[in-house]
């Protein structure tokens, strides 16, 4: 091939703010143990919006060109629509 793709399979952990994002990191944590990466590591992907574009930047900075992301929380739902709603059309 001509070109190669970096890319990074993540589990994103996002809530609306810093207060609400420290349990479900925690809790992340105990579920996913290091299998998706540790949600507390320094190339994790978790907190709130500002947090995760700033790593997700960092990941870009290093390289990376694709992401394939699990959404961690009780119905995934809802921090997909966040991470849609607030920190995806940082990177248009």
């Amino acid at each position: 091939p001509s070109e190669v793709r970096i890319s990074q399979q993540c589990l994103v952990t996002i809530a609306p703010d810093v207060a609400s994002a420290g349990p479900m990191i925690d809790t992340a944590k105990k579920i996913f143990g290091g299998h998706m990466g540790d949600p507390t590591g320094p190339l994790a992907i978790a907190g709130d919006p500002m947090r995760v574009r700033e790593q997700i930047q960092r990941h870009i900075d290093l390289g990376c060109t694709m992401f394939m992301i699990e959404f961690f929380g009780r119905d995934t739902k809802e921090p997909a629509k966040l991470f849609a709603d607030q920190v995806l059309p940082h990177f248009k």
